[in-house]
């Protein structure tokens, strides 16, 4: 693949979230959260365009005050990629970048990183991104554990502790979970049936692995700050705050 190849980030945001209803209408700022996504998402310039797959109006309405395109699509989709294939059904690209709806502190410089991984490996399927775990975090079920081989190919994600360091210890790294998909196998992976250590752990990236497929891990100096329930709006408001945003 050369340097030209065209990249759009797909950002799936549902009105239903169990925990936090309405969350891409969040007040974060002054602004709904989705605006925030969709310029970060922008800062990057590999990105030709942003994309928001939604099953609201009212996100729908947010999304037509920004630059991003909005599309309608089911509320039957089971997960992000789901939604986020059903758009790129219809789209010419190359790579698909699926960013959260909640990750509104991503850079665009940190896309583009892995972007340009993807790129710079034209047989690589996925792409993915860590950060060191905090302490507090390690025995946190809701906080991703991955490990990886030299090469920096994820060889397994768990909720649980993982690695366990029984004699050594090392480092620790927690799964930041935006994606970045070749077109082409963005659609394979989810036409695939839900494999049984992903419905286990209910992690839908053990899927790649349990069929044979290779995903790469592109580093953070620090985990993003997303935003899961009510309470993480204020801290996120700070950090956005400090940014001059």
């Amino acid at each position: 693949m050369t340097e030209d190849c065209r990249a759009v980030a797909i950002i799936p945001a549902r009105y239903g979230s169990k925990r936090f209803p309405g969350k891409p209408l969040a007040e974060v700022g002054g602004r709904p959260l989705i605006h925030h996504v969709v310029k970060r998402a922008g800062e990057a310039e590999k990105i030709e365009q942003v994309i928001v797959a939604t099953d609201d109006e009212r996100i729908m309405s947010a999304v037509e005050e920004t630059s991003a395109r909005g599309v309608m699509t089911s509320s039957a989709h089971s997960s992000g990629s789901d939604r986020i294939a059903a758009v790129a059904r219809n789209i010419e690209a190359d790579i698909v970048v699926n960013l959260q709806g909640d990750e509104p502190l991503i850079k665009g410089e940190d896309l583009d990183r892995g972007i340009q991984r993807m790129i710079d490996n034209p047989a690589q399927p996925v792409v993915t991104y860590r950060a060191p775990c905090p302490a507090k975090e390690v025995k946190n079920p809701d906080v991703v554990k991955v490990v990886a081989d030299k090469f920096d190919r994820a060889l397994y994600f768990s909720r649980s502790r993982l690695p366990y360091c029984r004699e050594e210890n090392v480092p620790i790294y927690q799964h930041v979970g935006i994606y970045i998909y070749r077109h082409s196998y963005l659609l394979k992976y989810t036409s695939r049936a839900p494999t049984p250590l992903e419905k286990a752990e209910s992690l839908e990236q053990l899927r790649v692995l349990e069929n044979g497929d290779g995903i790469l891990l592109v580093d953070l100096e620090k985990p993003t700050v997303g935003i899961d329930r009510p309470e993480d709006v204020g801290k996120v408001e700070k950090i956005i705050a400090d940014y001059g945003d």
